[in-house]
């Protein structure tokens, strides 16, 4: 199935229902229907075959999805590239991934003359006016397509890459089976109801909305930041439209939660959170905030979202003092769609082709710590182009897992619990420290906003953001300093990740207290 038909379905049934809302803009069921057919008509007109990549710099809209509809009306892929990439990343995915035409914003044109991989690519189309590229709002005046070209479950429907800062960028490829997988899974795990409306900020979680009858809600604003957005606006939809559920960052909740109109917020009967560690102190302060909306937190990766999920009222008195006191940080229930394991972890070496038993003798039993896999419907199998899946993916039986790179545990219930990234525990003559144990348990303390545990030039480092002086915050967190063997305590603003404002980033964090030697 074309992932289109199941827009087509719900005009079909719920047409006069608005299908998103941005701003003062919005649009039904069937008019997004009507459009995205003349959309796909203007590409048809340019010659856009099926199996064309095509580029898209076009923020979170109404016309992002109606583009994207447009696309897949013709069996087209949409491809898209961090807009903060430098050129020689662009150039590496443009490479790799050949677009065969662009559609971007006056600003992306922009950016498309500055950077030579852009400007080859042709045609061009504009959202907005941009000189002399031709407007995607003519495809009014497009011959609309009828039925949408057929696809198969593995046919390519969205290419994504990372930023590269690391290496060379990774291309996720999401295709329509995976897409459909994934609809099914997130249908449940969010309790999608039709005819209700949702809070949107992550684009893959209104392309679910709509295939379910919901209607998404586009923020107002940017949503480059979510620690920064402007809350305000965003408060008066919840108050003018009472959308039933939301989706988003912990940064963007926690924004909205310093706003003094936050009570806005208590239209929601549940909220969702997630991209991002959910510490406990966001989820106590969301649920005094809002007594009636269920709090969730979503574990999971552009890899396999979701993995796991958490709802405030299911957490004990005892699983806040094992977090206080260093244990990790609750994830909460692996969702019934997924197998989940906790490996011996080896981050950093390839695992190939694992047979039963091999597999079952890396596999650690309850109340270990090791590295956190996963296998379903919906977790992509592999990358673009193979480039990443010999590091992050393995085979066993002829099935594939995936490696999420993070550290985690299973504790008597079954609960899956989280460590931090492998690639940030510590190992030294103390023994093995893990992140989370530590940031979970400084963040309870009044006055802490944020903690960074790190290794510095062999020694343990902990990073707190704090209005309190050296003094106040060495006595507050005298004990975990003694238990976690701190060599050094450092009141500072930390890094977060650029995409949801919400991860320690931490080769910035090293880069930022290490000593530069001038020769």
């Amino acid at each position: 199935m074309n992932v289109v038909e199941l827009l087509a379905a719900q005009a079909a049934q719920r047409g006069k229902q608005v299908a998103i809302r941005h701003g003062r803009k919005s649009t039904t069921f069937q008019t997004l229907n009507e459009q995205s057919s003349q959309g796909s008509g203007l590409l048809q007109s340019l010659g856009f075959e099926a199996g064309d990549v095509v580029l898209i710099f076009v923020p979170m809209s109404i016309e992002l999805y109606c583009i994207l509809l447009s696309l897949w009306r013709l069996g087209l892929t949409a491809m898209f590239i961090d807009p903060s990439a430098d050129a020689r990343t662009m150039e590496a995915c443009c490479q790799r991934a050949k677009p065969k035409g662009i559609i971007g914003t006056p600003i992306a044109q922009v950016l498309r003359l500055k950077i030579p991989a852009l400007r080859k690519v042709q045609p061009a189309l504009t959202i907005g006016w941009f000189p002399f590229v031709r407007r995607w709002s003519s495809r009014s005046k497009s011959a609309p397509t009828t039925t949408p070209v057929a696809c198969s479950p593995e046919t390519p429907a969205l290419i994504t890459f990372t930023s590269g800062s690391t290496g060379q960028p990774k291309g996720t490829v999401r295709t329509h089976g995976f897409l459909l997988a994934q609809k099914r899974v997130l249908e449940e795990t969010l309790q999608l109801q039709p005819g209700e409306s949702d809070l949107a900020t992550l684009p893959i979680f209104a392309l679910i909305n709509m295939a379910c009858g919901v209607t998404t809600i586009i923020p107002r604003g940017s949503l480059k930041r979510p620690a920064q957005v402007s809350a305000g606006p965003i408060l008066d939809d919840c108050a003018r439209y009472s959308p039933a559920t939301s989706v988003a960052s912990p940064a963007f909740f926690a924004r909205l939660l310093k706003h003094p109109s936050r009570a806005h917020l208590g239209c929601l009967s549940a909220l969702y959170t997630g991209g991002a560690p959910v510490f406990p102190d966001l989820m106590q302060k969301l649920a005094a905030a809002l007594p009636r909306t269920r709090i969730i937190a979503v574990y999971g990766s552009t890899e396999a979202e979701p993995i796991a999920e958490l709802c405030s009222v299911d957490m004990s008195d005892n699983d806040y003092r094992r977090m206080e006191s260093g244990g990790g940080l609750l994830a909460g229930t692996v969702v019934e769609a997924i197998d989940c394991r906790i490996i011996t972890e080896q981050w950093g070496k390839a695992l190939g082709i694992l047979g039963a038993d091999a597999f079952a003798e890396l596999t650690k039993p309850r109340g270990e710590v090791g590295e956190i896999v996963v296998h379903g419907e919906h977790v992509l199998t592999g990358y673009l182009d193979g480039i990443g899946d010999a590091a992050n993916k393995f085979s066993v039986k002829g099935e594939i897992w995936h490696r999420t790179g993070d550290l985690g545990s299973f504790d008597e219930q079954g609960r899956l619990w989280l460590f931090g990234r492998c690639s940030a525990a510590i190992h030294d003559a103390h023994g093995t420290a893990y992140p989370f144990a530590l940031e979970t348990a400084a963040r309870q303390f009044q006055g802490i906003t944020a903690a960074a545990f790190c290794q510095l030039a062999k020694e343990r480092v902990l990073v707190v953001e704090t209005d309190l002086d050296h003094a106040a915050t060495s006595n507050l967190l005298a004990v975990l300093i003694d238990r976690f063997h701190i060599d050094r305590l450092i009141i500072s603003s930390i890094p977060m990740d650029k995409r949801h404002n919400a991860k320690v980033n931490y080769p910035e964090l090293l880069r930022q207290f290490t000593p530069v030697h001038k020769p």
